[in-house]
């Protein structure tokens, strides 16, 4: 079973990432984060860093 993880991007539209895509996550403040998806494909969440990462490994697991 495969599980995305959900944000709201910085236009309030909700983004389903698939955890197994995302090739790193960096910090862009205390309430921007990057997301990057393999390729040269990125998307800003506006939430801290530990949140993102965190409901990525809980997205993660449930895939396995």
């Amino acid at each position: 079973m495969m599980a995305f993880a959900t944000f709201g991007g910085e236009n309030g539209r909700p983004l389903y990432i698939n955890p197994a895509l995302v090739t790193h996550v960096i910090e862009l403040n205390d309430r921007l984060c990057t997301v990057f998806l393999g390729g040269q494909h990125a998307v800003n969440i506006p939430l801290p860093v530990h949140v993102v990462v965190a409901d990525l490994e809980k997205a993660a697991e449930v895939s396995r």
